[in-house]
């Protein structure tokens, strides 16, 4: 390809402005679409339009920004499918049918379904004046009923303004945006040139590795584990309420963290959503008690209450493509991630609950459990009989928000290799529509002499969730005893 003229992409860059203008002006005419909001996105649905998902991006301010975006679902069965890739200035368009096909797996959720995107774009300039690059790992909600009687879906996603990249290749440090048209349908008409080469580049992220998933299991949202002073705790007691009401909305989250390998730390994102539920009523209304002595033996012991569901944790690299060569390679950036949803019966979930004695292995609620204990912060409560922690105390201590009101950990052995810090959760539009509880009570013949603990663990970084920044508690508690008046 020879190299591209200046006039030649100016004019180009007019024909397609005035082209995208025209789409918005059909989008106007159209009958009234359908929307629905999101803490980081908004999605519109129309009819009477070309069949399309068209992806917007913006920054904070509502300003257009140069981005690549691939976007992937999570099927049912456990593996990643790719359901677009675009380049562009603001708004792209792309073919819906992926889209169609992911969400047919979803028609009996009540509510919407998560799309994962992966975002490289243009945010300011680097201290020489050229454009820095900036990666997002986030996504959005999109409702299966209207996208599939609807001929167009058109999301919009806010990003955030960042300064210049840790580390940039030579190659990327001096490239600029511009609109090239390509030889081949199938490759995106908006990338960037470099302009000492006059080589066309794009940005993609590819699917490494899925380094585990599960169906169909046991999750804990309360867990309390009891390792050593079982002699002398008598009662625990976990409870789960999770309702909605009219106009509200309960989220099943997932998160993120982008990197650049080996260099500075990473960039954390709770703004991965697997499920946004709307259906009026109660989803989770359970609890589980455990007596050590009279219906469990007097030993260690892990009480684990919460959904049965599926999870999976997979890693992303970033890819760069060169044009006309074909040329590609990986620029050290990747994006691990972590996604969770319950599995849903009748459009309810299904508890479950369990005493475990294996304390420290990597079965059962210990394998959640045991990556939080090793690696996560904690704080604690306490008192002289018993100890408990709700999902109301928790978030306050953490100055966190009810998008993402409580964390469930990587399990292990995954934990050991992706970052542990990675947490999926549940979260709601109001904290009351979200009521778990853990409670540790003591034993009567050494109430008086000794005091109770709960620790309970949040994560030791901060995610971006929604317009907030803050850390993830759980209701993953560590019970134990102390002499009396050590609760102060």
């Amino acid at each position: 390809m020879a190299a591209p003229r200046l006039g030649a992409v100016a004019k180009y860059a007019a024909i397609v402005a005035a082209a995208a203008a025209l789409t918005l002006a059909a989008l106007a005419l159209c009958a009234r679409p359908v929307v629905s909001q999101g803490p980081a996105y908004s999605v519109a649905y129309y009819s009477g339009l070309q069949r399309a998902l068209q992806l917007e991006v913006v920054n904070e301010t509502g300003r257009p920004v140069v981005f690549c975006a691939t976007l992937y679902g999570w099927l049912p069965n456990g593996s990643f499918a790719q359901i677009g890739w675009r380049c562009g200035e603001g708004a792209v368009s792309m073919d819906k049918s992926s889209l169609d096909e992911y969400l047919r797996h979803f028609a009996g959720v009540p509510g919407e379904v998560g799309v994962i995107a992966f975002i490289t774009y243009v945010s300011g300039t680097d201290r020489s004046g050229r454009p820095a690059l900036a990666r997002s790992a986030a996504g959005f909600t999109v409702d299966p009923r209207e996208a599939l009687r609807r001929d167009a879906v058109r999301v919009t996603m806010r990003v955030k303004s960042r300064g210049a990249p840790r580390q940039e290749r030579a190659g990327s440090m001096s490239m600029a945006p511009a609109r090239l048209e390509w030889p081949e349908p199938s490759i995106s008409e908006y990338c960037y040139v470099d302009y000492s080469t006059y080589d066309v580049i794009c940005y993609y992220w590819r699917l490494d590795r899925i380094y585990g998933s599960e169906q169909n299991v046991g999750i804990p949202l309360v867990a309390i584990r009891v390792a050593q002073d079982y002699d002398k705790v008598n009662r625990l007691h976990a409870w789960a309420y999770l309702r909605l009401e009219a106009n509200k909305y309960l989220y099943i989250r997932g998160s993120g963290a982008v990197r650049y390998l080996g260099t500075g730390p990473p960039e954390y994102s709770g703004d991965i959503w697997v499920y946004k539920l709307y259906d009026v009523g109660v989803y989770l209304n359970d609890s589980m008690h455990l007596l050590l002595g009279y219906d469990y033996p007097v030993q260690p012991v892990i009480l684990a209450f919460g959904f049965y569901g599926d999870w999976a944790a997979a890693r992303y690299k970033e890819v760069e493509v060169h044009w006309p060569s074909g040329y590609e390679e990986e620029t050290g950036y990747v994006a691990d991630i972590y996604l969770m949803k319950p599995v849903l019966s009748s459009g309810k979930m299904v508890a479950y609950k369990e005493a475990d004695d294996g304390i420290y292995d990597d079965k059962g609620p210990s394998k959640f459990f045991k990556s939080a204990a090793a690696r996560w912060s904690y704080k604690t409560t306490c008192g002289d009989y018993y100890a408990r922690a709700n999902t109301t105390y928790v978030v306050s201590s953490v100055s966190g928000t009810n998008l993402f009101a409580i964390g469930i950990p990587l399990p292990e052995p995954v934990a050991g290799l992706l970052d542990v810090t990675l947490t999926a959760g549940v979260g709601a539009d109001k904290l009351e529509l979200i009521v778990l509880l853990g409670m540790v009570k003591l034993a009567d013949n050494v109430a008086g002499v000794y005091d109770v603990f709960a620790r309970y663990y949040v994560t030791p970084e901060e995610f971006t969730v929604g317009p907030y920044s803050t850390r993830i508690g759980s209701l993953y508690i560590d019970a134990y005893a102390a002499p009396q008046g050590s609760c102060r």
